[in-house]
């Protein structure tokens, strides 16, 4: 990554689980100040020994150290469909939840926020626990709707597949 491209505004990915928002590049040895949105430890011990959650803190470092960090840089259009589905992805989810989204993201593989995926009664237990962990809503008739966090979800089911 070359220095013209951390531009103010866009979300910088590191390939795994950071996700930051560059919110100014300053002073004459470049300091980047930014905002986590995503992070593999999203959560910081205090010293009191509470933990605090670091989602949403700025930071700040050089300019070299911010381009060694980054991989890809993404338009904010681009970093808000990611950022869903690196939350989406820490949900955990239990083997027949997870083998339910992967049926959606084979039945729809362009789902979208309030798609609609009908289930099979022997899926009742699944689908409860994806509705408990705000993936979709049950409707009437054997019928699920898809909420932001379950359309990303299965965004990243067939990002992984390659589809």
């Amino acid at each position: 990554m070359k220095s013209s491209d951390v531009i103010i505004g866009n979300y910088f990915f590191d390939g795994k689980a950071g996700l930051r928002e560059v919110l100014s590049v300053e002073g004459p040895r470049s300091v980047v100040r930014y905002r986590i949105l995503s992070a593999k430890v999203e959560r910081e011990m205090q010293p009191d020994g509470s933990y605090k959650s670091i989602i949403g803190d700025t930071s700040e470092c050089l300019l070299g150290s911010f381009m060694g960090w980054a991989k890809i840089s993404l338009a904010p259009v681009f970093g808000e469909p990611l950022l869903q589905e690196l939350r989406a992805a820490k949900i955990k989810l239990s083997g027949p939840e997870q083998a339910f989204m992967e049926s959606v993201a084979t039945e729809a593989p362009e789902a979208r926020i309030g798609t609609l995926v009908s289930f099979d009664p022997d899926e009742k237990r699944a689908v409860g626990g994806l509705e408990r962990k705000g993936l979709l809503k049950r409707l009437a008739g054997g019928e699920i709707e898809l909420l932001e966090s379950g359309a990303a979800r299965v965004r990243a089911v067939n990002r992984a597949r390659g589809n």
